[in-house]
């Protein structure tokens, strides 16, 4: 009894030794997939501070993600990510596609540079947009598709100096459903192509609308009323 009872004892070890090589070897994987194959895609630096996944739900974190803007702009990062929180579906990941239950960001923020005709923003567009067109026409049979049901982006808020002021606008919440859903799923350069555009159209609109310059003038009136008092 006692030597069945070492045995259980080495197998349960040995087992709690093997879930927690896994737990460590996909958090590693995915970090080491995102500062690899992220800057490849926008052309600039992206970083990210820590990643976990549990191996039993599917739930993961990732913190400190940012994405710094091209060369020619001095606002950097350009994207820096909150709280990034998703969720796999464990019974998809052998299969041709694995589906994302869900992908939820908190508390975005976009250091936004405009400089004459373009911006930090959509150069970066322009960078994963041109990646992604490279392998739009190549043969992708028997990679990994992917598909996400749900996204969420919350909280967000874009930052400019403008006219000595530091101005701060809300990124408009976004969600979708059903990215990817169609056909056979997208490849991963095509999902984040997507996500990405999602995040920085609600920027950009933010924009467009004359969010940013209402928000602007308030500040700069703040700031004149601070000069000469109530």
């Amino acid at each position: 009894m006692k030597t069945l009872l070492k045995i259980l004892g080495v197998l349960v070890a040995l087992l709690l030794v093997a879930l927690l090589a896994v737990y460590f070897s996909m958090n590693i994987i995915i970090a080491r997939a995102i500062t690899s194959f992220g800057p490849a895609l926008t052309q600039t630096p992206v970083k990210v501070t820590l990643v976990t996944m549990s191996p039993f739900s599917g739930g993961g974190q990732l913190v400190g993600l940012t994405v710094d803007s091209p060369k020619d702009y001095a606002a950097q990062p350009a994207i820096k990510l909150g709280e990034v929180k998703f969720k796999l579906n464990l019974g998809t990941l052998l299969s041709d596609k694995i589906v994302i239950e869900e992908i939820s960001i908190d508390s975005p923020e976009v250091n936004f540079e405009q400089k004459f005709a373009s911006n930090n923003i959509s150069a970066l567009r322009k960078n994963v947009n041109e990646y992604v067109a490279k392998f739009s026409g190549t043969n992708t049979k028997g990679s990994r598709k992917f598909q996400i049901n749900r996204l969420t982006i919350t909280n967000g808020k874009a930052h400019l100096g403008t006219a000595g002021a530091r101005v701060t606008f809300p990124i408009a919440d976004t969600e979708r459903t059903g990215i990817g859903a169609k056909a056979d799923g997208v490849n991963s350069a095509e999902i984040t192509r997507v996500v990405f555009s999602i995040f920085t159209d609600s920027v950009l609109k933010g924009v467009a609308s004359g969010a940013i310059f209402k928000e602007g003038a308030n500040t700069i009136g703040e700031g004149i009323k601070g000069l000469f008092g109530n």
